[in-house]
């Protein structure tokens, strides 16, 4: 599989160095954690590979929320992990906020879609076969 936007990464200096990735719409800055010896002031392979599951579980989310054509609603997504546990965990939570006029069929079909965005997502799939546990907690709010 060819990346849509390739990836260019660069390092310069030891442990302590400081490097980048860089594609057509990412740029960031990499580091080694400090529990590592590194400096830590970048973007860990634990924090990339975090941060590709929560985009994916949430721009899944839109697609679905979308073919329903459920449109005029606020997603707001904070994902946790603990690194240092023997067991990779990562903990999305979601917060979704939707007009005033908005029945109680349209929650329904909302919260269904969260969970079933988490089971649509194609990293988080992955990430579960390597033994990830995933979880979502979302919450709809009126505007």
């Amino acid at each position: 599989m060819v990346l849509t936007s390739p990836l260019k990464l660069q390092w310069n200096g030891s442990v302590k160095g400081k490097g980048s990735i860089e594609s057509l719409f990412l740029s960031n800055p990499i580091a080694i954690p400090t529990m590592f010896g590194g400096t830590g002031e970048g973007n860990s392979p634990i924090d990339l590979l975090v941060s590709s599951a929560a985009s994916c579980y949430l721009l899944t989310l839109v697609g679905m929320l979308n073919a329903q054509k459920l449109d005029d609603i606020e997603l707001s997504l904070n994902t946790e992990t603990e690194p240092e546990s023997k067991k990779l965990t990562i903990k999305h939570f979601l917060e979704v906020r939707v007009p005033n006029d908005f029945n109680d069929n349209k929650i329904n079909i909302i919260e269904d879609i969260i969970n079933k965005a988490d089971r649509g997502c194609h990293i988080g799939n992955m990430l579960r076969k390597a033994e990830v546990e995933i979880h979502v907690k979302g919450f709809v709010k009126y505007k």
